[in-house]
């Protein structure tokens, strides 16, 4: 029975060195890469600064999900790209003057004045975007309430075993251990 209490902080210890930054790592990784931004960078910075310092900046430093795509294959773009890297199609078209991109909805060049007398349909299309983003409620989940829960276990647990061996060192029945006014 001791050998088995005394792992058991070891494991708690095991749990957060390792278990905990690799969840983190995992999710950081996926969404980063969702987002389209360095994901070995950010998964490094997210697990290796301590206390979790590295999840947090991550989070406030993520890009927004991109709700863009492209008409033609309907892989993700941003609203300043050109051109899809995907497949080549055209996301805006060029002022014939002086080449400066021009939203479809524009009826001159902002760049040299001159009218535009063509308007191409509109080459996005829009993304549905996820709202709410469960896999971080239960990483944060998991990294509150585990801790907690494992504190409890064992605090019950060397509770009911040190009550236990006072009783069998000392001959005390456990109505006088637990009589104060005596």
């Amino acid at each position: 029975m001791s050998i088995l209490l005394s792992t058991i902080p070891l494991l708690i210890i095991l749990l957060f060195i390792f278990v905990i930054p690799i969840m983190i790592g995992v999710y950081v990784y996926r969404d980063a890469s969702e987002r389209g931004m360095n994901a070995l960078l950010w998964t490094i910075v997210a697990v290796f600064v301590p206390s979790l310092l590295g999840l947090i900046i991550y989070l406030i430093f993520r890009e927004n999900y991109s709700s863009l795509s492209c008409a033609n294959c309907g892989e993700r773009v941003r609203q300043e790209f050109m051109t899809c890297p995907s497949c080549g199609a055209n996301l805006k078209e060029r002022c014939p003057d002086c080449g400066t991109a021009v939203e479809p909805h524009y009826k001159v060049c902002p760049n040299c004045a001159k009218e535009l007398d063509h308007y191409q349909d509109n080459p996005y299309r829009e993304r549905t975007v996820k709202k709410g983003n469960r896999s971080l409620i239960a990483i944060l989940a998991i990294a509150v309430l585990l801790p907690f829960i494992i504190v409890v276990v064992l605090g019950s647990l060397f509770y009911s075993v040190k009550t236990e061996t006072i009783h069998e060192e000392f001959n005390v029945p456990q109505e006088e251990f637990f009589d104060f006014d005596a």
